[in-house]
């Protein structure tokens, strides 16, 4: 029928001729099954049909370095230090931005050119000389947001007890039932809905409450923060994920983001608790985000598996409107939260879906020759036409999980260890981890050639610690082999500074 017939239409709209002696074939699929919700059918699609292959970035590793650092460098997006969240007429002003510090360390790290590399440094330390006096790096410009700046550039005790204290400060924002309410503003985005509440409206502020818990160790904002991710559960299990755009989306439009919100929240409910049910729920909405992906290519066009849709629905722009129209950023937030997911529901398909998000993200990119928004990803993607459209985004969007995608690593990790309860925590691979009575023991890949720390939250009193270089030292190794250990006893935090990829091991006291 082709173009005869609505796309999911069972009838055709205009009548055709069958022509004599030319066979006409008609194929289709019928599954039947019990659900309570839509989550047994897209798994069974994605069961029978698989993913497609992750797409293939011209140039490979190299040029995707190259692109996202002169997006740093050379766009519009810097201006003399300070960075842009992204460039859009005199929208989104320039100030400091400690993602971007750490993001264009990590790529002098990577850059082959000498050029590059020394261009990338001066760069990073111009911004350096911008951050406030006393700045844990809380600064950012990235949607897509790390802890791994304070582990690489210092002040990690401060950083800790900044994102604790806002912590706190976040509960207060939530009712005894754990509603977090809507209250709009100009436009009144809830009106359309049953109710002035949503899952994704909470879920960013719930991720973030648990996100300071792993970091700080603090026992009772564990003990919050996993009530209100109960009370999340019974407001919002089985529902539709909704209102994390409220700035422009209505409260009641199916939305990837708040897929992603509920994602993390419970990926980091799950890895501090170890309770099944938190879990499941990290699954159920990784599951409700998949019919947000391309997983078949809407076009004859190179880019469009793993293009990812915002919304299922209607925003409050008239030109262009949002129905099918990829807006990457938005799954590139959903891509980093299935990475954390991946870690523990190793048989889902997240780990291939952050994948396809990240290349089909730096698919988007503008390219060099566009020389105001070069290395800078789309707010939006013209399919039909293959063309990037509206504010351009800083590249820190694209990079947090570009090292995933062409294993190299990654940027940040976490784990609970489980005989201690303490949380480790590195702006880096953590690998082989093996825990014994009185002993821990593990290696970390390291940040290039550059010092770095490792932290341990929850530690009660100092242990002893050796840190042996995977490889042979230049120099000969200080403090049983550690750089640096500091312990304080207040916070309940232990950092130790390395100097390069190494075995950590440690004797409890």
């Amino acid at each position: 029928v082709g173009d005869g017939r609505f796309e999911n239409a069972l009838f055709a709209h205009t009548p055709f001729h069958l022509k004599a002696g030319q066979p006409v074939t008609a194929r289709a699929t019928i599954i039947g099954g019990a659900g309570d919700t839509v989550v047994p059918a897209v798994r069974k699609y994605v069961e029978i049909r698989g993913l497609p292959p992750i797409p293939q970035f011209n140039g490979g590793f190299d040029a995707a370095v190259r692109l996202l650092s002169h997006g740093w460098l050379d766009s519009a997006i810097n201006e003399g230090g300070l960075f842009r969240h992204a460039v859009w007429g005199d929208s989104f002003k320039a100030g400091p931005a400690g993602d971007a510090i750490m993001y264009m360390d990590w790529l002098a790290n990577q850059a082959r050119e000498p050029n590059m590399v020394e261009r990338l440094t001066a760069a990073r330390d111009l911004a350096i000389t911008k951050m406030p006096q006393g700045q844990p790096y809380i600064s950012m410009v990235s949607h897509t947001g790390t802890p791994a700046a304070p582990f690489v550039f210092g002040n990690l005790p401060a950083y800790v007890e900044r994102r604790r204290a806002d912590a706190e400060s976040i509960l207060e924002r939530f009712d005894e039932q754990g509603v977090k309410a809507y209250r709009p503003g100009g436009v009144d985005y809830g009106k359309t809905h049953f109710a002035k509440h949503a899952n994704g409206h909470a879920g960013s502020d719930v991720a973030s409450i648990l996100e300071a818990a792993t970091l700080s160790a603090d026992p009772r904002l564990i003990e919050r923060g996993l009530a209100l991710l109960d009370k999340q559960t019974t407001l919002y299990a089985n529902t539709v994920p909704r209102g994390a755009q409220v700035w422009e989306v209505p409260l009641h439009t199916p939305d990837i983001l708040a897929c992603a919100h509920m994602v993390k929240a419970y990926t980091l409910g799950y890895m501090i608790a170890g309770k099944p049910e938190h879990l499941e729920q990290a699954r159920y909405w990784a599951w409700t985000g998949v019919p947000f992906v391309y997983l078949a290519n809407p076009t004859t066009g190179e880019v469009g598996p793993y293009a990812t849709i915002a919304v299922l629905g209607a925003t409050n722009w008239q030109a262009p409107i949002w129905f099918g129209q990829p807006v990457q950023w938005c799954g590139l937030v959903y891509g980093s939260a299935l990475h954390l997911l991946a870690q523990y529901d190793r048989e889902g398909p997240w780990a291939a879906i952050t994948r396809g998000v990240t290349a089909a993200g730096l698919q988007m990119t503008w390219p060099t020759s566009d020389v105001k928004r070069q290395g800078l990803l789309p707010d939006y993607f013209l399919l039909r036409a293959q063309v990037s459209e509206g504010p351009a985004i800083n590249p820190g969007t694209v990079q947090a999980r570009l090292p995933e995608l062409f294993d190299k690593g990654t940027l940040y990790d976490v784990r609970r260890l489980s005989k201690t309860g303490w949380f480790l925590h590195a702006p880096c691979a953590v690998r082989d981890v093996k825990e014994a009575d009185g002993t821990l023991a593990f290696t970390v890949d390291g940040w290039g050639s550059k010092v770095f720390q490792v932290l341990l939250a929850g530690v009660d009193k100092a242990p002893t610690v050796t840190v042996r270089p995977i490889r042979p030292a230049a120099r000969p190794p200080e403090n049983g082999g550690a750089d640096a250990v500091d312990f304080n006893a207040q916070q309940r935090l232990l950092t130790i500074t390395i100097r390069q990829p190494s075995e950590v091991q440690l004797r409890l006291q």
